[in-house]
């Protein structure tokens, strides 16, 4: 559970660190066409952030509470605070539903959907270029798996926009669902990017170092995100492309609880 909260969190933490990146060189970059390029992806990014970085504070610190047992829950710790507090990231900044919205309608379609595409073919990009001799293949394996799905999860929506009249209603009915797709990918790829980095300086360092620990804990948690974590995935995309139309044909009358 330990390792589940720091994977989740690094997780997040890199793609806010990202989406940081992207919008300091969309300001201030000298080349305005890669200015440009980094503020879509930024733009992209920013319901990401906002959506899964909430949704999974609440996760995190419900476990949180879990490993303390019984004690977790009372003002002991002030772990029930936040609990409590967190519960507000997801509706004050924009509902998780909202940002969803504004992925599936807005970011997804920018440019004519080029600059979604970019920013997809960024994920393959980085995937291909470390195929083969890696220490992280498995992880790897499992972040393509994650690439298909962002993939096909582009694919129903542009299905579904071009069936407007007959498929609209699947557009936000599947929103959060491909926010959750869109984001935990691009956390994956942003962890096992870390994950390279961090092997590289581990060979680096001499026995005992003290930022041993540091590093070691960043490639635990790419491999324990791309392995634990990532193929929530895999069922939530199943779920977008099934064209499920249950919700919005159960009449309200039988979803009373008797």
């Amino acid at each position: 559970m330990l390792l589940d909260m720091k994977a989740i969190t690094e997780g997040v933490r890199a793609m806010i660190f990202k989406g940081f990146y992207c919008l300091d060189l969309a300001e201030h970059s000298a080349d305005r066409k890669k200015a440009g390029s980094y503020a879509e992806t930024a733009a992209i990014l920013t319901p990401l952030i906002k959506g899964y970085g909430s949704e999974a504070t609440l996760g995190v610190i419900a476990t949180a509470m879990q490993v303390l047992g019984g004690v977790g829950y009372t003002n002991e710790y002030p772990i029930e605070q936040y609990l409590r507090d967190s519960k507000i990231l997801t509706i004050w900044e924009g509902t998780t539903f909202i940002h969803g919205n504004d992925l599936v309608g807005r970011k997804m379609r920018m440019n004519g959907g080029a600059s979604f595409s970019d920013w997809i073919s960024g994920i393959k990009d980085f995937v291909d270029s470390h195929a083969g001799d890696s220490p992280f293949v498995e992880e790897l394996r499992m972040l393509r798996q994650g690439y298909e799905c962002l993939e096909g999860t582009k694919a129903c929506y542009d299905r579904w926009y071009d069936e407007m009249d007959e498929k609209r209603q699947f557009i936000p009915l599947n929103a959060v669902r491909a926010l959750m797709v869109c984001a935990q990918v691009q956390a994956a790829e942003c962890l096992l990017e870390q994950a390279f980095i961090a092997t590289e300086r581990l060979e680096k360092l001499p026995e005992g170092h003290f930022d041993h620990s540091f590093y070691e804990g960043k490639i635990a948690s790419a491999r324990h995100y791309a392995r634990q974590v990532l193929p929530a995935v895999f069922t939530i995309y199943a779920s977008i492309k099934s064209d499920d139309r249950t919700c919005l044909d159960c009449s309200e009358e039988a979803l009373v609880v008797g």
